[in-house]
């Protein structure tokens, strides 16, 4: 998923501590809504320690049952096939659903390497994975291709 849209006021120096914007606030909470309602609760999000996924986040949580582990990492940030893969081979193989949040352009070369489909993501976009697990996480990942498109979810 990519983070909820972001605000481009004042005179931030440091893109990481961009928040989001108003927009960005209700659709958050309205692509949660849409997971939900899918039936794409995660067990583990792992995501971006950058302000802008954070409040996402904290925009969501709200709209999702309680227990959902949470894992923020300076490693997602701008991020491109190379970390996403590194990260989420890290993952304990008892999390079976797992949503990871970052950034574009890096979200959008992840989609295509385990879809082989170009994927455009627009912010608070989600795109549903499904994937016969291989005996690791680490293993999973790796499939280049291999990963069906189930939905993408969009907040409007």
């Amino acid at each position: 998923m990519r983070h909820a849209k972001s605000s481009w006021e004042g005179d931030l120096e440091d893109d990481h501590a961009r928040p989001l914007n108003e927009r960005g606030r209700r659709e958050a909470a309205k692509i949660a809504a849409l997971l939900v309602e899918a039936g794409w609760v995660p067990e583990r999000v792992v995501a971006s320690d950058s302000v802008r996924t954070m409040e996402t986040w904290a925009r969501m949580v709200g709209r999702m049952p309680v227990g959902v582990e949470v894992l923020q990492t300076p490693r997602l940030y701008h991020a491109g096939i190379e970390a996403f893969c590194a990260v989420v081979g890290e993952q304990p193989d008892r999390i079976g659903t797992l949503l990871v949040l970052g950034h574009n352009p890096g979200w959008e070369e992840v989609a295509r390497r385990l879809t082989g489909l170009p994927i455009g993501l627009s912010t608070s976009t989600a795109v549903l994975l499904s994937h016969e697990r291989g005996s690791t996480w680490a293993e999973t990942v790796q499939d280049a291709h291999g990963w069906p498109v189930a939905d993408i979810l969009r907040p409007g």
